[in-house]
């Protein structure tokens, strides 16, 4: 055992002071204004040249120049445009057929301008093995500004610090499978301001009909948004519209006061991104503090018919109507929404909001570890701040949908009498299966007097015939007592609301201060109320319209507090057994299991059973409810470590009761201090350590330690890198004048750009030695797991996935290419049945490259289990005991049939995409060459008209 697990770092660092913000403001705000002025389009300057239908054939540099287009013309060889004023004439088009087309401002600042006067031009095409390096221009009055084709030329094009203006739509690209740029930061997209509604874009556009758009992308693939400054998409009526399966990740993007076209405000109209039939990724951050940021759009996010959505590290300001909207899908989709800041708007429909009506896909959801504030309201209906209607099953058998860490704030103002308001912090409802919500705090906040009419619900579970919903472990639900002094007229309703909502288990959860503290209509089949802690409250439980008598009721705890009628109310016609663990005593203080102030129960109905001590058809569930399927909380060791030992968990088969003992382990390990005062942990641990479980345990914890950073060293690191930065972001401003040729010689600018050269020459040189010290501790590290991980014993499946597992893991670390075989090894787990393969099978699969992973999530059943196949398909009944020879095949295979077959012979490639076909007639045995299939894992598979025999793998390896 180890008795520390990070020591923090004793090497001593000196980390240079930079004294230079001030300066950097009095930089900012000295630098002249780059936006260039457009010419007035009533009296135009001449325009020399003229490029009209014409090609430009040879590399062609034009320098502060009027130039006027059009017409088509054709750049085919590389073309420049230096601090150039650029007038379009209505549908010029600019096609950048080959070269690099460049567009920049001149020495002296002045910007390179593209502009139109009696209506849109049409675009600027950037085609095949073409590119463009724009940077510091206005591009306005196009109905398509800039157009990207596939296979243009990316690794050499830069948008950078352009304002796109007033244009129809800024960029656009379909089928662009290459959509990643050198550098994509500093552009601002922007429509037409409120203040600017006398200066109306040019027709077609039309302010009561028409939309602008910054960025449209259909079927198309990327990133946009790289490192230096923000990207700003303001004033539009969307900023960024992908369709049709697009696949992009945005990065540093700031979306403000997007807004359907003709309104001087965002309220109900507007959205920052929106996402259709399509997978959308937001969460690297490289400038402030955040992925992307919305504020005061009508919309931040709506992602529709859903293929994937992932929102980190985003802060989200003032929507008028929904942070994140998600309509779902016809195909299984994931949803991750974890790690944001949201402070809602004043009129507002919810934070997040998921509905999967009339759809069939089904969603895996994450919404976690994210800060959302409500502030007070004045009107409107405010349904909840994490709203989930309609959902329905998990992609996967062993899969959960978890709803947990996250910190709610709703505040209750005084909104229009007679004006129905339901405040809510978590509410799910639909077919919802296997939702665990867990760990959530959510506070109420009194900012206006009571209501009857407000109906506040901490987390709803509702009209939910779903199977295996856990509310818990760990809500919090918490108010100000500021109702009547019964607690009558607390806006604040219901800790846990739950309506007939069947299996659905409440455990383990903390609430005070509401007027109902657990409140339950037409109960459950099946389910369990337990281990709740609640205090404060008019009722402690109030259950109407009872029907069934199998839900458990078991070990709460009522904390002292007023409770004007009844600590439990119970309405119905059932007999309901309230069962109670042995040697409990009745009547016991009111801090005990038991409601002890008097009367103790009050009954509506015909029949309350008596109380039942030690009753039950089985174990609590509630006392081992499992932690969520992402981990075990930091630490969970004594606590689960000792219900398991009791057996409180429930196994679907060996192989998950196998991986979480090794999980369970492997938090033991990490965390030892957290069960060293638990006898029954401690005794398990000692019991434990060295055998099988434990061994791959700790393989685990010596890879997890050779990775980590400590949190002093990190910190440093962080210190380094935003000093870097600001000095990086100094240098930059004192070369933007020296660019534009002001004070170029000004010795104070001089003598600045020496001190801060010199500081980051420090600054790098500090940055490197920390760096090699921890790569040097890091490798060592390493080098003691890969031992370990060799010595590991593989005398079964389980054991033999997860060495392999480890050792592949411990490949990458150490920056090890793998071989083709290392390649065969891991697809030879993640094509096993997860089912009976566990945990390591999912390992596997989340290391395959894409989008070969992404192919596994989509699965209803797995297709790599026994019985998986589509409904429309039955199997072909023989007995065909197909042999391939040899497997691992080179440049030929031998397939063998025991029994002759007629039909078609059809062979897949990982991604299920057909490579092969054959017609066979009356055939046993024959060949096929695979001397062309590329090194890689396959399936043979026998069709005839009606049915299909169940896919045989086979590996070529060259």
């Amino acid at each position: 055992m180890k008795d520390s697990i990070y020591l923090a770092s004793s090497r001593p660092r000196v980390l240079v002071t930079i004294k230079f913000l001030l300066m950097m403001t009095i930089l900012r705000t000295t630098l002249p204004n780059l936006a260039a002025q457009i010419p007035d389009c009533g009296n135009l300057p001449s325009f020399p040249i003229h490029l009209n239908n014409q090609t430009i054939a040879n590399a062609t540099v034009y320098n502060t120049q009027n130039i006027r287009i059009s017409g088509t013309v054709n750049f085919n060889a590389s073309v420049s445009m230096f601090g150039c004023t650029v007038l379009m004439d209505p549908n010029a088009t600019l096609n950048v057929n080959a070269g690099m087309f460049t567009a920049r401002n001149n020495a002296n600042g002045t910007q390179t301008v593209f502009f139109g006067c009696t209506s849109m031009w049409n675009t600027i095409n950037i085609h095949n093995s073409a590119g463009i390096d724009m940077r510091n221009c206005i591009v306005q009055d196009a109905q398509r500004a800039l157009t990207f084709f596939n296979n243009f030329d990316n690794a050499g094009s830069i948008i950078q610090d352009n304002l796109f203006r007033r244009n129809l739509v800024s960029i656009g690209a379909t089928n662009v499978l290459n959509l990643t740029f050198t550098t994509f930061s500093g552009n601002t997209f922007t429509g037409i301001a409120p203040v600017q509604h006398g200066i109306p874009a040019l027709p077609p556009f039309n302010l009561t009909t028409g939309n602008m758009t910054g960025i449209v992308l259909s079927t198309a693939t990327g990133t946009l948004g790289t490192a230096g400054l923000v990207n700003t998409f303001q004033f539009l009526g969307t900023g960024i519209r992908m369709t049709n399966r697009s696949v992009i990740t945005v990065n540093n993007c700031n979306f403000t006061d997007q807004r359907i076209s003709g309104q001087v405000s965002s309220i109900n109209g507007g959205t920052g991104i929106y996402s259709e039939r399509s997978f959308l990724t937001i969460q690297h951050i490289f400038s402030g503090d955040a992925s992307c940021t919305f504020t005061r759009n009508g919309s931040g996010i709506v992602s529709s018919r859903t293929a994937g959505l992932t929102v980190r590290n985003a802060i989200f300001n003032q929507q008028s109507f929904t942070d994140i909207e998600v309509r779902s899908s016809t195909i299984n989709h994931t949803v991750e929404i974890t790690d944001n800041t949201m402070n809602l708007g004043i009129i507002t429909g919810q934070s997040i909001f998921y509905n999967r009506a009339g759809q069939t896909g089904l969603v895996h959801s994450r919404i976690i570890n994210n800060a959302i504030n409500l502030p007070a309201q004045t009107a409107g209906r405010i349904p909840s701040n994490i709203r989930l209607i309609n959902v329905n099953t998990q992609p996967g058998a062993f899969d959960q949908s978890i709803i947990a860490d996250n910190e709610l704030i709703c505040s209750y103002g005084n909104p229009t009498v007679g004006n129905p308001v339901s405040i809510d912090g978590i509410w799910v409802s639909g077919t919802a299966d296997r939702y665990q919500i867990s760990g959530n705090t959510i506070s109420y906040v009194a900012a206006g007097p009571p209501r009857t009419d407000v109906f506040g619900v901490g987390i709803g579970m509702v009209t939910n015939d779903g199977q295996g919903n856990i509310i818990g472990p760990n809500n919090t639900i918490n108010t100000n007592n500021f109702g009547l002094n019964d607690g009558t007229d607390a806006w604040f309703r219901c800790g846990i609301h739950t309506d007939r909502s069947q299996n659905t288990w409440v455990c383990k959860n903390n609430i005070n201060n509401p007027r109902n503290g657990y409140h339950f209509i037409g109960n459950c089949l099946n389910g369990e109320w337990g281990r709740n802690i609640i205090g404060y409250a008019n009722f402690g439980l109030a259950m109407h319209d009872i029907q069934y008598p199998n839900q458990q009721y078991r070990m709460n705890e009522w904390q002292s507090g007023f409770y004007n009628n009844h600590s439990v109310l119970i309405e119905g016609t059932a007999n309901l057994p309230w069962r109670v663990d042995p040697n409990i005593p009745f009547n016991v203080a009111p801090t005990g299991l038991f409601p002890a102030l008097p009367p103790y129960v009050e009954v509506g109905g015909l029949v309350f059973q008596s109380f039942i001590q030690n009753g039950g058809v089985s174990q609590s569930f509630c006392e081992g409810v499992l932690p969520p399927t992402g981990g075990f909380e930091d630490p969970p060791t004594d606590e689960h470590a000792e219900n398991y030992v009791h057996g409180s968990y429930t196994f679907g088969n060996t192989t998950i009761k196998k991986d979480f003992e090794r999980d369970l382990l492997f938090q033991m390990i990490r965390f030892p201090n957290s069960f060293i005062n638990n006898a029954t942990a401690q005794e398990y641990y000692d019991e434990n350590e060295g055998n099988t479980f434990w061994n791959f345990a700790q393989a685990e914890w010596l890879l997890h330690d050779a990775n980590y950073i400590s949190q002093t060293d990190q910190s440093e690191l962080d210190n380094l890198h935003t000093a870097i930065r600001e000095i990086v972001d100094s240098l930059t401003q004192i070369e933007i004048l020296e660019g534009q040729n002001l004070n170029s010689t000004e010795p104070t600018l001089q003598t600045s750009k020496t001190q801060l050269l010199a500081q980051l020459a420090t600054l790098n040189s500090e940055m490197e030695t920390l760096q090699t010290e921890i790569e040097t501790e890091r490798l060592v590290k390493l080098e003691t797991a890969q031992n370990f991980i060799n010595d590991l014993s593989e005398n079964e499946d389980w054991e033999s996935n997860f060495k392999t597992i480890f050792y592949l893991k411990a490949k990458q670390s150490a920056n090890e290419d793998w071989t083709s075989g290392d390649t065969i090894l891991l697809r030879n787990i993640a094509y096993s049945c997860e089912e009976t393969g566990g945990k390591a099978v999912t390992i596997a699969r989340e290391m395959l490259p894409a989008p070969e992973s992404y192919s596994f999530v989509r699965e209803l059943a797995d297709p790599n289990c026994g019985g998986s196949k589509p409904a429309a398909e039955s199997e072909i009944q023989t007995n065909l005991e197909v042999l391939l020879k040899p497997n691992p095949a080179n440049d030929r295979m031998l397939v063998e049939l025991p029994l002759a077959f007629t039909g078609v012979l059809e062979v897949l490639n990982a991604a299920g995409i057909r490579v092969f076909s054959r017609q066979l007639d009356a055939a046993k045995d024959f060949e096929i060459s695979t001397a062309n299939f590329p090194t890689g894992l396959y399936f043979l598979r026998l069709k005839t008209e009606t049915a299909s025999a169940g896919a045989i793998k086979f590996i070529v390896s060259h």
